[in-house]
């Protein structure tokens, strides 16, 4: 056998090979070389390890991230917090694509499309918030490769494509609002056969018009109920982000919405969380993928997407007349100048979208 080459002459030849034959035992062996075939990474590793050889597992994308928020973002303390935080929001989302995060040896071009098409589709991104994100990936493999010249380690990420067909793809599904007959079937499919959470994240994002982590991140704090203006909190905390300023706000519940924000808090608890099933890491993916199966049982086109429902609310809005300002207050979308950002108080915003929403979506007060 091979292995029993590599073992130091002073070592206890017979406990290192009994224990070697332990691991390897019920494997097959090449018979031109004599090595053990299909041994698991984990495997491998103790069995160079009881020969005394310092040799490490195959590096994997995880490795490439762990040296970059050291090397580059002093482990994620001080200054570099935010970037940290982002960095690892970019990896949790390549690991929703990829499955387990691939070595580094084995990456291609196929793996950083998907990445990147994942991202456009599933999470709703505009392609030039996918192309933001994915520079950290970029980044990161770029320094193991200098770091490590020794290892084979291709980087993909840094000839990604974000030309026209894929800035097209990226509006074009991102534009497109459900027709009425496939938003009232799909509505219907869900709540008759999702699961409960799943009904309401539904509810929440038809009537409000917010993005999917935005609900799905919701602490039992964020949804108020009580008093004369009832509304949901979308802020920054530690488990859910939010994509920028105009993104912090807070958006008036009514109708529909407001029974279901009312129902979430009537959930088991499981924490601090509205929704505890979605309310992690990986959580926005996993409501999408539940929510998306619904969908595709009454309609095929790919431009019709879970995201879809935020601009439904887009086309309510502008159909019931509501100025631009408020749409975006509503929205989370940029409000322009300063005048524009400070010239009303918050719990006038929140009067002027509620008034807003009630005449979009016809509730009486």
């Amino acid at each position: 056998m091979r292995f029993r080459e590599l073992v130091p002459p002073d070592a206890d030849y017979s406990y290192r090979v009994v224990l070697e034959q332990s691991l390897i035992s019920g494997f097959p062996v090449d018979p031109e070389n004599g090595y053990p075939v299909g041994l698991p990474d984990d495997v491998r590793a103790l069995v160079n390890l009881v020969n005394g050889a310092d040799i490490r597992p195959e590096p994997t994308l995880e490795d490439a991230k762990r040296l970059y928020l050291e090397e580059r973002l002093d482990g994620g303390e001080g200054d570099a917090k935010k970037d940290a935080k982002r960095l690892e929001r970019v990896f949790v989302r390549v690991k929703d694509t990829l499955g387990e995060c691939p070595a580094l040896s084995s990456l291609t071009y196929e793996h950083a499309r998907k990445v990147r098409d994942h991202m456009l589709t599933v999470n709703g991104l505009a392609p030039s918030s996918v192309k933001r994100e994915l520079n950290f990936v970029k980044a990161a493999l770029s320094l193991w490769q200098r770091t490590h010249p020794q290892d084979t380690v291709h980087n993909p990420f840094a000839g990604l494509e974000y030309g026209r067909k894929v800035e097209a793809m990226g509006n074009k599904r991102s534009r497109v609002a459900l027709p009425p007959k496939v938003l009232k079937e799909a509505r219907a499919v869900v709540l008759s056969s999702a699961n409960t959470e799943a009904q309401l994240v539904w509810r929440l994002l038809e009537g409000t018009g917010c993005r999917l982590a935005e609900v799905t991140g919701l602490r039992e704090e964020d949804v108020v109920v009580t008093g004369d203006l009832p509304h949901i909190v979308v802020t920054w905390h530690e488990d859910r982000r939010v994509k920028g300023q105009a993104s912090a706000r807070r958006v008036p519940l009514v109708g529909d919405a407001l029974n279901a924000a009312q129902q979430a808090l009537q959930l088991p608890l499981e924490g601090h969380m509205a929704f505890p099933r979605y309310g992690k890491k990986g959580g926005p993916t996993t409501a999408s993928k539940v929510l998306m199966n619904k969908l595709r049982k009454v309609t095929l086109n790919k431009d019709h997407v879970v995201h879809s429902l935020r601009h439904n609310m887009k086309g309510l809005l502008v159909t019931a007349g509501v100025e631009e300002l408020v749409q975006n207050v509503i929205l989370g979308h940029s409000l322009g100048g300063i005048g524009n950002k400070h010239h009303l108080g918050d719990d006038a915003k929140l009067k002027v979208a509620k008034r807003a929403m009630e005449r979009a979506l016809k509730v009486e007060d």
